[in-house]
């Protein structure tokens, strides 16, 4: 693995909790950022003071801000960084680098395609009838179409 913190994590209160925070079964491991976002540097501005002549120089953080995250948006962040990395518990980071749900979707696909071919019907149906019947094991068709459905359901639900 890749040292990161062990499974499962979680977002407090299931994500829904103003706090963000997702954590380990020990401790917290990041909060999630919600509000404006952007770089922030160390500026310099002039503010008139009363009974002053002139003006004060005064040192304050500013922001070039790129965009906002809302809360809802946030807390969905949280709780959607929990199930990806519970669902990919025991996978190497190696394997998530290479898309290994992608090349397993992919996969299925083909293997489902070629099972559903009718050429693959045809030698089936010839096999068996050389052999006089079947009793080896079965695939289950309707089980690996939706494990195929899951792995291809919407990706912003």
């Amino acid at each position: 693995m890749g040292g990161h913190s062990k499974e499962p994590w979680t977002a407090c209160d299931d994500g829904k909790c103003s706090c963000k925070v997702i954590s380990d079964a020990e401790a917290p491991i990041a909060k999630v950022y919600a509000g404006e976002w952007g770089d922030e540097f160390a500026d310099i501005r002039l503010v008139e003071e009363a009974g002053y002549t002139g003006n004060r120089a005064e040192p304050f953080v500013n922001k070039i801000v790129y965009g906002s995250i809302s809360e809802e948006e946030a807390r969905a962040n949280a709780r959607r960084i929990c199930l990806a990395v519970n669902a990919t518990a025991g996978l190497s980071d190696a394997a998530l680098s290479q898309d290994v749900i992608a090349v397993v979707r992919e996969a299925l696909e083909e293997t489902i395609a070629a099972l559903d071919s009718p050429g693959m019907l045809k030698l089936w149906g010839n096999a068996i009838g050389m052999l006089g019947g079947y009793s080896g094991p079965r695939v289950d068709m309707e089980r690996l179409r939706a494990a195929l459905a899951l792995l291809a359901t919407d990706k912003r639900e």
